[in-house]
């Protein structure tokens, strides 16, 4: 049956609040995993500065990982759900360098998790993200990994990053005959001008540390493609 747009508004997953993105990260929990199960924490991590949909992560494989002639990272997308989720991600550099002993081991596949039972790979993640959650102590109901993308998208909704820009990003369609057919996609490096702010808020949310991104080891030549 199809589900009415109502329907779909009171059933969806809630958005995670900032408070709630600063107990998840900094839990000790998270700090814990980051040792035992990078797998997981890196994840997560993607989840969070790309907006991507977990089978998209956990899917990932060396040869998506791109630079622009400007020297940013980013991530091609070329499985999805939906025709608009195929598309380029740019990485924050703060991405890169919190996940760096993890990427810079692959050849091929990032993460370890496989489909089970039809299940889907991200399954095992969504396990583990639940007992994050508990030990977390957030106990708001219908936050779930989803819910990190939903947030994303609000954040960047609130910093006035435009429409067009986040449904790029986020990878939505826009029913919309000025947008779809009128205009052609943003080029990455203008895509990067416009959410890297607001990814930089996630950053000062989650590290103690702040950093200033710029100052970061983002050379991955090794590790990408040239555009």
């Amino acid at each position: 049956a199809l589900l009415t747009k109502k329907q779909r508004l009171k059933g969806g997953y809630a958005i995670f609040e900032k408070e709630e993105i600063e107990q998840f990260f900094r839990s000790e929990f998270f700090k814990e995993q980051e040792t035992k199960d990078q797998d997981y924490t890196t994840a997560v991590l993607f989840g969070l500065f790309t907006g991507c949909r977990i089978g998209e992560i956990t899917s990932l494989k060396i040869d998506q990982f791109k630079k622009s002639a400007n020297e940013i990272i980013y991530l091609v997308i070329r499985d999805s759900k939906t025709n608009a989720g195929i598309r380029e991600i740019p990485m924050h550099p703060y991405l890169l360098e919190r996940t760096s002993s993890f990427l810079e081991k692959k050849t091929d596949k990032l993460f370890k998790y496989v489909e089970k039972e039809g299940k889907g790979s991200g399954n095992a993640v969504g396990k583990k993200f639940a007992r994050n959650l508990e030990s977390a102590k957030i106990e708001r109901e219908k936050l779930v990994f989803h819910s990190l993308r939903k947030f994303v998208n609000n954040e960047l909704m609130k910093n006035g990053v435009s429409l067009e820009q986040r449904c790029q990003f986020i990878g939505h369609e826009i029913d919309n005959v000025n947008v779809s057919v009128y205009t052609n996609k943003l080029d990455i490096d203008t895509l990067a001008a416009a959410v890297f702010p607001t990814l930089e808020k996630f950053r000062d949310l989650i590290d103690n540390k702040k950093a200033p991104w710029e100052g970061l080891v983002t050379d991955f030549s090794e590790l990408v493609d040239p555009m």
